[in-house]
């Protein structure tokens, strides 16, 4: 293409005055002799069905013969070719005073027409480039665009590569915007390729008012099974006070957990509003959906691969380094130490309250050993001698209580705010609607959602078609490909699927 929009002359030279390129004009090799040269360790032969070469750009030769046919088919560089070639002018004054414009930065070369490049003056490239650029009509930028983009020596790249690919070659009015959509709308682009933006979806703060109002519930596990049976931990945090139950399981069934919470979280503290569970199978199931829906509790459950918004999962984090660090030496006997564990935790001040769980219980602080160690011996004079002073008491407990809790709302909120403000830094606020496409985050492989793929694996999936929202920042979705509906799933592991145009819309 280059050379194209030069004057030249072709001349024949015989194979002996040309023998560094003689080689390109002989036949291939015979199967045989390949074969020879392959058990040599030279690679070379047939390619193999489906494979596609590398240097073939094209399927036609016939390139810019179908370039210039083309120019001559598109109205609008028909008469612009017509103008300079022939001096064909048109009646319409304006349209006259536009192709004298245009002909001022346009050459017709070989009856193709070329658009004058802009080189700067000091431009490193100034004696490197071709002065003409090639001027593709409407009908061949689509096929421009997929061997600047799709094909394996152009490596789907991105838009700014892309672009300085083609903008050294050919232009075209809208190039920018045309490369930009060609692009975004890559579906390949769009599996594989990770996504550079913030996260999609805002923090959304769960206020709680007072203590066991709502709980949070999650398994532990499946850790090394002791000598009493122990293989699961049923981790039980209320969102106010950040008081935890720890319980060891021998198995996770549905009816074993929903009879555990029964008997040893609601008869102990109550019966709770609201319940946050993540899609474990034994979460799910009718039987504890069933128990839930008797005692009137409403159940909430967290989006698929987005466990963040039970705070038990941030319990289990701070739990399960302790059971390693205590368990090190017998890993068996981490049943033995939970309840130890579990009074360190309610005994230690929570950043978000400022107030230590059993104080937020009880009142008071707890007395530990280290108090029997080495605290202040109990006073006669604190034990209550008369009803009196059990009243007095009880009234003191209560304005304890009610200064606590009021102090640790305004710490929760503010404790919300910043890390509301910290978590918000590094999303974006992005919305979809009913019928809109998005592909999901693949997690098809990983491990307890961590989202460790294989290698090569696409990061996307999809596309589906929202169905409809459920939360705040949760939907439900329809798989285009078979009608499979998901649900719930987090805004966090969607991305809007951009469909690729079978035809670029002309420009103005």
């Amino acid at each position: 293409m280059k050379l194209d929009a030069y004057d030249t002359v072709i001349k024949h030279r015989p194979g002996k005055a040309n023998s560094n390129t003689d080689t390109l004009s002989r036949y291939p090799l015979k199967t045989e002799l390949i074969g020879v040269l392959q058990s040599d360790g030279i690679m070379i032969g047939p390619l193999e069905e489906r494979q596609e070469v590398a240097v073939n750009l094209w399927d036609s030769c016939c390139v810019l013969k179908d370039i210039k046919l083309a120019q001559r088919q598109d109205t609008d560089l028909r008469s612009l070719i017509s103008f300079i070639q022939d001096d064909i002018r048109p009646d319409d004054e304006v349209l006259l005073r536009k192709l004298e414009g245009q002909a001022r930065v346009h050459r017709v070369i070989d009856r193709k027409l070329y658009r004058i490049r802009k080189i700067e003056e000091n431009s490193p490239l100034r004696n490197n480039l071709s002065p003409h650029l090639l001027v593709i009509p409407k009908s061949k930028r689509t096929e421009l665009l997929q061997l600047a983009h799709d094909h394996p020596i152009s490596g789907h790249l991105g838009r700014r590569k892309t672009l300085h690919r083609l903008s050294l070659r050919f232009h075209w009015d809208g190039m920018t915007r045309d490369v930009a959509h060609y692009v975004r709308s890559c579906d390949l682009c769009q599996r594989f390729k990770a996504a550079n933006e913030k996260k999609a979806g805002l923090m959304q703060s769960h206020v709680v008012q007072s203590p066991w109002h709502t709980i949070g519930v999650d398994l532990t596990g499946p850790l090394p099974r002791t000598p009493r049976g122990s293989a699961y931990i049923l981790v039980v945090v209320d969102y106010f006070t950040k008081w935890i139950e720890l319980f060891p399981l021998k198995t996770i069934k549905s009816r074993d957990i929903a009879q555990l919470l029964h008997d040893e979280v609601i008869y102990r503290h109550g019966v709770p509003v609201e319940i946050v569970l993540d899609n474990g199978a034994q979460f799910v199931a009718d039987i504890f959906r069933e128990t839930l829906k008797i005692m009137g509790i409403r159940h909430r459950t967290t989006a698929l691969y987005h466990p963040q918004l039970n705070l038990s999962e941030r319990v289990n984090r701070t739990l399960k380094p302790m059971l390693a660090i205590f368990a090190q030496h017998d890993k068996k006997s981490w049943d033995l130490r939970l309840p130890q564990l579990a009074l360190a935790i309610r005994a230690a001040i929570n950043e978000s309250t400022g107030q230590s769980p059993a104080f937020l219980m009880y009142g008071r602080e707890l007395k530990l050993p280290l108090d029997l160690m080495y605290g202040p011996k109990a006073d006669d004079l604190d034990e209550l001698k008369s009803s009196e002073e059990a009243r007095a008491y009880t009234e003191r407990l209560k304005i304890i209580l009610a200064s606590a809790y009021q102090s640790a709302r305004e710490n929760l909120e503010i404790a919300q705010q910043g890390q509301k403000f910290l978590y918000d830094q590094h999303r974006k606020d992005v919305h979809f609607s009913e019928g809109d496409l998005v592909l999901m985050a693949n997690a098809s492989g990983s491990a307890l959602g961590k989202w460790a793929l294989p290698k090569l694996a696409p990061k996307w999936i999809g596309p589906f078609r929202i169905a409809r929202k459920i939360g705040s920042l949760d939907y439900e979705l329809v798989s285009l490909e078979d009608g499979a509906v998901l649900s719930p799933i987090h805004i966090e592991r969607l991305q809007p699927y951009h469909r690729s145009s079978p035809v670029l819309v002309p420009h103005a």
